[in-house]
């Protein structure tokens, strides 16, 4: 019998052609049971072995999905007769003093633990995610940008010591080797504006966000959450958004994850957003 909703991948790890994965043969009573039990969720393999001995591709981890959102993952853990069901979410792990998931060798249990603790996350649960993804993603982009600074930096380390208080011209000058040689190190020269504007603007954010005034954006279903500091959260629909935050979430949407634009924002992921104080430019990314 084939499902809809469970969604496995094509591998070729033994050179003998693309072939579909099948389910893990733990794991198949669980992930077949709960696609019939939830018609609208989507089981999407995440992980899976390679059998060298039935060349058979077999898909042991799901993700769990409604629609964009995870609702958690499907997994296996070893047991000493064995092994055992592994049920993940964050709803789990925030309730669990140690370890991962909720783990059984019972499928009943299992399935209980998936009724229990599967689902839309709420307002509250949305919120902190987005919140804490937004830190996670803004603390990304700086330290890029610390990075790329200080890599320049220190290539240009001994000259500027030469050439401490000369002019940007004579500065450029004094890394020449010999003749009309390239000048040694001439692209750290040439990015080292770009560095010093993209670190500035990554550090202006990141000052913006910690003072509270920054936006928090992301998409819930059809509608928009918005959060501004310590201000109530706001449900809006597209029309509804501030002009100023619906052009940064359309520049944002164009850009990969992490992804900084000025006087924008930050894309977090494909439905979460930073977005910077009233001031929106259509200039490229950092």
């Amino acid at each position: 019998m084939t499902y809809a909703n469970i969604e496995l991948k094509e591998h070729d790890k033994f050179n003998e052609g693309k072939k579909l994965s099948i389910i893990d043969p733990v794991m198949k009573e669980l992930v077949e049971k709960l696609a019939l039990k939830y018609p609208l969720w989507t089981f999407v393999e995440a992980n899976m072995t390679a059998n060298h001995s039935t060349k058979n591709y077999e898909a042991y981890r799901f993700k769990v999905m409604d629609k964009r959102e995870v609702l958690g993952e499907l997994d296996k853990d070893w047991h000493r007769d064995g092994f055992k069901y592994c049920i993940v979410n964050q709803r789990i792990n925030d309730i669990r003093e140690r370890g991962r998931g909720m783990k059984t060798i019972h499928l009943d249990k299992a399935l209980k633990y998936v009724a229990k603790y599967f689902g839309k996350k709420t307002m509250t649960e949305q919120l902190a995610e987005a919140e804490q993804k937004t830190k996670e993603s803004l603390s990304s982009v700086v330290r890029e940008r610390e990075f790329d600074l200080s890599h320049a930096w220190n290539k240009l380390e001994k000259p500027l010591m030469r050439f401490v208080g000369a002019n940007y011209e004579a500065f450029i000058l004094s890394v020449v080797e010999g003749g009309d040689a390239k000048p040694a190190n001439a692209h750290y020269v040439d990015d080292l504006p770009i560095n010093l504007e993209a670190m500035s603007v990554a550090n202006k954010l990141k000052e913006q966000f910690n003072n509270r005034e920054t936006y928090i954006v992301f998409i819930n279903g059809v509608h928009y959450s918005v959060k501004k500091g310590d201000t109530p959260l706001e449900i809006k629909s597209s029309e509804e958004l501030p002009d100023f935050v619906r052009r940064a979430v359309g520049l944002l949407k164009l850009v990969e994850d992490g992804t900084l634009i000025p006087n924008a924002g930050i894309r977090v992921n494909e439905s979460i957003f930073l977005v910077a104080p009233n001031n929106v430019s259509q200039e490229g990314e950092i």
